[in-house]
Order: structure tokens, then sequence, then C-alpha cells
């Protein structure tokens, strides 16, 4: 893993902007989306997005299919001049809609924050492993209520018992109701 890559895109990036790229790309996990940033941007989010949430595509654990692009990071510049080329594609712009109310967002602002503060163990896989265990829980969290589980409040309990950072619970709980499995406790 790449170390010090999350302190060269917040020289770049606003904390806000690295949270809702993250954001986007979870909660449409098996659709490749197009990230559109400002041209000086674009380099760092791509580096930053594949050292985070790259190698989880394709692993059975986090739910995430295998996509042979499952994003492209673009610059505004090219998208405008191009526009035609991205028609029916998944579109996030990131610095127009990074101030999204979402708990999730803000979760994840809030744990990259903490990550930095402290540099051991690397932000990079504090931050890395920290999404890990929150997509595999949500995983797990659906397989287990797609096979008729209802009592929420184990789910929920089984979900406490594993995170590391508080603001993962708000996380884990908003991106269960996106996918369409909120948890009711």
């Amino acid at each position: 893993m790449k170390y010090g890559v999350i302190e060269e895109a917040l020289k770049k990036l606003d904390i806000r902007e690295i949270a809702y790229a993250i954001y986007s790309l979870i909660i449409n996990p098996n659709e490749p989306q197009y990230l559109i940033v400002d041209k000086e941007k674009v380099a760092i989010l791509n580096e930053l997005l594949n050292v985070l949430i790259g190698d989880f595509y394709g692993d059975s654990k986090t739910g995430m299919e295998t996509i042979e692009k499952p994003f492209v990071v673009i610059s505004r510049d090219d998208f405008e001049k191009n526009w035609k080329n991205y028609d029916g594609k998944k579109i996030v712009l990131i610095e127009e809609d990074k101030n999204l109310k979402s708990n999730a967002v803000e979760a994840l602002a809030s744990i990259i924050a903490k990550a930095v503060k402290n540099p051991f163990p690397p932000p990079e896989e504090k931050v890395k492993t920290t999404l890990y265990n929150s997509l595999t829980a949500i995983h797990k969290i659906i397989l287990e209520k797609k096979n008729g589980a209802k009592d929420d409040k184990k789910l929920l309990e089984s979900i406490k018992s594993s995170i590391v950072f508080d603001e993962q619970l708000d996380f884990i709980k908003e991106i269960l109701k996106i996918r369409g499995f909120p948890l009711s406790a």
C-alpha cells in the first residue's frame, strides 16, 4: 500500500470531496462511475480511490462485483468537451455535490480527519480497513436480511461489536437504507 496519499490528496481536495467520492462509489458499487473534478485534482483523486477502495471490487466479502473499470476520474474540461461520450453513464460531479446532506458523508469525512490526526498506523491503512470492515458488515447484513433475518436489534449489535470509529455506525446504517435494507432498531 502506498502511504502519504491521503495527505497529498488533502493538499488539492477538501475532505468532503474525498468523502463524497468514496460515498458515491459505495452507494452504487456495481455500476461504473465517472467522477468529474477540476483538472489538477484528477490524478490524485484517482490514485487515492485506487489505494482506498480499488481492491474491494470482486471481493465476495464486500459484495462489490468485479468491474473492469469501476470508476474513471476525468477533468471537468474533458467532460464538457466530450459530454456526448458520457451519455447514459453514471456521472458524479464531486465539487458540486460534496455538500450533500448525508450522515454517511459526514461519517466518512470524520473518519478520514481522525485517521490523519494520528499518523500511526498510517491513515491509508486505517481508512481502508475501516471501509473494508464497514462494507463487509453491510454485505453480511444484506445477506442475512435476504435470508429472512428480522431481528434488527440483533443485527445492529453485531455491527456495534465490530466498529472502530463511532461514526461507522451512521455510515453503515445509511448505506443499508440506501441499498433497501434499513435497520429499524
